[in-house]
């Protein structure tokens, strides 16, 4: 390897044992002698997954010019999260345009890096919120339809239009993601008015996510961010899903109902409308619009 290369594995190796400034001072000494745009990638990566979205703009100042999709990545996650959308619209523009013109010049030979590039943009523009961007993207790209990511996020995008039809039909088309399945539930639910709108963020939802909240609701501990879609989404699939337990689906539907507000109220009452929700899932329901009293006594559920 290089010196320089290996300059950068020993800088990475430190950040990820938690050195973060030791990292740091690595490259940024090199970077007294070398003003290479390596050095600068690296340093604003770390500096992006440290929390650090003023430094990364500082670090890639010099390189915001040039047609890098490295640098327009980053510039424009460090700019949503300093509040700049306006200007990371920008370079999300000229990201969408590197995007276009590499791919039409791979001919349809992918790379591993460009086979990601997709789905990576469909997530800055959802993060945006530019929901209806994210599913021209989609239709702009029918190649990518069988990467499970790029079909994901067509149907958050879909959901948070209120297409709820068609973000059922991207979520049953991943058939090896078992929580699409519940989500397409979910939306379907959404479509009969049973589910209030809310708006979902551009993140899967992981197993992991799912078995945190249920070793919480375990614990009797109340989720903090329940004005997270995903969260909302999450706790939904759980009462939807026929393998659990009664016991966390009261927990489950108390956290929606009692701390989503209006929309949980709204939600709680729409379950108990509904001609398809189960016997099963409505009686939880009363019991747990009554304890939120939202009702002052049990009423039918037929």
């Amino acid at each position: 390897m290089k010196r320089l290369d290996i300059l950068v594995q020993e800088a990475a190796d430190l950040f990820n044992k938690g050195k973060k400034s030791e990292a740091e001072s690595l490259l940024l000494n090199e970077l007294k002698e070398n003003d290479l745009p390596l050095l600068r990638t690296r340093l604003a990566s770390f500096r992006l997954m440290s929390g650090n979205p003023e430094g990364v703009m500082e670090i890639i100042t010099p390189l915001l010019q040039e047609d890098n999709f490295e640098v327009c990545i980053m510039a424009t996650r460090a700019l949503i999260e300093l509040g700049r959308t306006e200007d990371a619209g920008l370079y999300l523009d000229k990201l969408v345009k590197l995007v276009d013109r590499t791919l039409a010049a791979s001919r349809g030979s992918f790379s591993r890096v460009e086979k990601e590039l997709p789905a990576l943009v469909m997530n800055l523009a959802g993060t945006l919120g530019q929901h209806r961007r994210v599913l021209d993207l989609y239709k702009r790209r029918p190649g990518f339809a069988s990467d499970w990511l790029v079909r994901y996020y067509a149907a958050v995008s879909a959901f948070n239009l209120g297409r709820y039809k068609q973000a059922a039909l991207h979520w049953s088309a991943i058939g090896h993601m078992p929580e699409a399945l519940s989500m397409q539930h979910v939306a379907v639910l959404a479509e009969r008015g049973t589910v209030p709108p809310f708006i979902m963020e551009y993140a899967p939802l992981s197993p992991e996510v799912v078995t945190n909240l249920l070793e919480e609701l375990a614990d009797g501990v109340d989720v903090k961010g329940l004005d997270s879609g995903i969260v909302r989404m999450a706790l939904l699939c759980m009462v939807l899903d026929e393998d659990i337990d009664d016991e966390t689906i009261f927990d489950a539907l108390s956290l929606l109902v009692r701390g989503g507000g209006e929309w949980g109220i709204a939600l709680g009452l729409g379950l108990m409308e509904s001609s398809v929700v189960g016997k099963s899932v409505k009686s939880i329901t009363a019991a747990v619009l009554i304890k939120a009293g939202v009702w002052e006594f049990p009423t039918s559920c037929e």
